[in-house]
């Protein structure tokens, strides 16, 4: 998958490299929000970690071919914790 980083451009590139582990995480959530905030294209959001274990959220939207990265930020605490929980319940 392509990333489109032109929304995000002062991410350096080891944060860009972080951000697309996530979507690699094979425990990553990927989730949709209820109502959609634009009416021509839908966000997403994505809740993973990088390979140091480093947790990320991630908001998106994508046509199939490209990921375009709108925000990201570390999880917070209860993100995080819900991420664990969702973990726990796979495995």
């Amino acid at each position: 998958m392509e990333f489109d980083w032109s929304l995000v451009p002062a991410l350096s590139a080891q944060n860009r490299q972080q951000i697309e582990e996530c979507f690699e995480d094979p425990f990553n959530l990927k989730l949709m929000p209820e109502e959609p905030l634009a009416k021509d294209h839908h966000r997403f959001f994505c809740l993973g970690k990088d390979t140091a274990q480093n947790g990320w959220f991630i908001v998106y939207t994508t046509n199939g071919k490209q990921l375009r990265i709108l925000t990201t930020r570390r999880l917070s605490e209860s993100e995080n914790h819900y991420y664990e929980r969702k973990l726990r319940e796979v495995l």
